[in-house]
């Protein structure tokens, strides 16, 4: 009999214990039933897997924030020192496309704790990234610039990306990138096209055998009367003319479906570029910036490569002057990469590889933690198909990850795994997940995408419970006007 099954029948389950007294009574149990010790041992894990999950935070509410245009949704937020929420409200980030016209526009909204908004102001670009400064300055960025607000609103300084017309500077070196490009897309086509290829010429191998056993049993019956013809004459001929339409309908066929192949289809069109072509395309990759982090001294931007779909790292000065990539080689899924500062130390949420990393400002790789697990939401290790997905920082320097399953994670800035801070309640998938913790630590905050909305974790109290779907319809709302 199971461990669960002897302690139903024992009553334990049916009293109302914590999880951690829970644990006494299965040692307890195990001792009066004569329950086999690695039984014992996987209940315990198991009680131990589920007291984990429980966490720090329970969600209490959310903030709704919808732009003014239906295409404008909230896309990523951050918090300042005091505590304010700022969200970034414009177009969803695109893979590799330059945003024009109406779509290349953004608003801040600047909410208190409680989710009451308190201003906002517009940005003349599409921000798809935000960052608060130690000075309490907010940086945005996105589709090739880059601004440094007041904490009121008011514009200090803005610019084009400098890394991108650092790129620049070498034509020559970026026409080298944009063969070596080409190069890639054309054995990428010519390996998927192989299979239709060999298909193909096998289908017409036997068209042509067919074609020609037809030509010669037409010149044969030819040279006689048809009422001369034998039954087996005209059988074989019947089968041979099937035979030819079969085979040309199956070449139509394989032909249409090169067509309809997206993959295909995309190798092809790649392939099929000119290198000034590639060039635009690298630059238009350039211009997405997908993180952005501040220090005292410096401003990281995280951005795509000029050739393949991984990911780099630049430093700028505070006057987004003299551009340097640090850190190159970094691999993320669906467009994600974050990244964040810690004094003058950059950390990375590299999903892909399930790990968190840590640089100098000079890039120097200073650690690493974090791999992969299947049932990474019970313990230290990062499950779903990549995470962790984002990060930040307590004011005590503890580094909280963000899963895009709606787990939240705590951790040191070695990686020793301190426990889970909560769960939001979410759609998973691979997406940007923000997260912030408001100064005392009282709160943590979770973008959800879907939802274009943040979700407020509380930290829980001795009465604290979840939120029912009903409580959370209540829960403070910020619709534009």
């Amino acid at each position: 009999m199971s461990v669960i099954r002897e302690l139903k029948r024992s009553g334990v389950i049916r009293s109302q214990v914590s999880l951690v007294a829970m644990l006494g009574c299965l040692t307890i149990a195990a001792a009066a039933l004569a329950i086999d010790e690695d039984d014992l041992q996987s209940a315990k894990s198991k009680l131990a897997k589920a007291q984990s999950l429980r966490g720090t935070h329970l969600p209490s509410g959310q903030i709704k924030i919808s732009g003014v245009r239906p295409d404008h949704q909230l896309q990523t937020f951050c918090l300042n020192k005091d505590g304010l929420i700022f969200g970034v409200v414009a177009p969803p980030r695109p893979y590799a496309a330059q945003l024009k016209g109406d779509n290349n526009s953004a608003e801040i909204r600047v909410h208190d704790a409680d989710g009451k908004e308190l201003r906002k102001w517009n940005v003349d670009f599409a921000v798809q990234s935000i960052a608060a400064a130690p000075n309490g300055s907010i940086l945005v960025a996105g589709n090739g610039m880059i601004a440094k607000f007041s904490a009121e609103g008011s514009l200090l300084k803005s610019a084009e990306l400098p890394h991108i017309a650092q790129l620049l500077k070498d034509s020559a070196k970026l026409k080298e990138e944009a063969k070596a490009q080409l190069e890639e897309d054309q054995e990428q086509y010519d390996e998927y096209l192989k299979p239709f290829r060999q298909q193909t010429t096998q289908v017409n191998e036997q068209l042509q055998q067919q074609q020609k056993q037809l030509e010669e049993l037409t010149a044969r019956l030819e040279k006689m009367p048809e009422k001369e013809w034998t039954t087996a004459d005209k059988s074989k001929l019947l089968a041979i003319k099937t035979s030819v339409r079969n085979l040309e309908s199956q070449i139509a066929r394989n032909l249409q479906n090169q067509k309809n192949d997206p993959q295909l289809q995309n190798y092809k069109q790649r392939s099929e570029r000119s290198v000034d072509e590639v060039v635009a395309a690298m630059t238009r990759r350039l211009r997405i910036v997908n993180a952005i982090a501040v220090s005292d001294q410096d401003v990281f931007i995280a951005s795509g490569v000029l050739k393949g779909f991984g990911y780099s790292i630049w430093r700028t000065g505070q006057d987004f002057k003299g551009a340097e990539q640090i850190v190159t080689g970094l691999s993320g899924c669906c467009g994600q990469m974050d990244i964040r500062c810690c004094e003058d130390r950059v950390f990375v949420a590299e999903n892909s590889r399930k790990r968190v990393l840590q640089y100098d400002r000079d890039g120097k790789k200073l650690s690493q933690w974090g791999e992969g697990d299947r049932d990474g939401s019970a313990g230290a290790n990062f499950g779903g198909c990549c995470n962790p997905m984002n990060l930040c920082f307590s004011t005590a320097g503890e580094v909280l990850t963000a899963e895009s399953e709606g787990v939240v994670k705590r951790f040191t800035k070695e990686g020793s795994y301190l426990g889970i801070v909560g769960i939001a309640n979410l759609t998973g998938g691979c997406k940007n997940v923000a997260i912030g913790l408001s100064p005392n630590g009282e709160k943590a905050y979770f973008y959800d995408r879907e939802g274009s909305r943040i979700v407020i974790l509380s930290r829980k109290t001795a009465d604290s419970k979840p939120k029912t779907a009903a409580a959370a319809k209540k829960s403070r709302t910020a619709v534009s006007d």
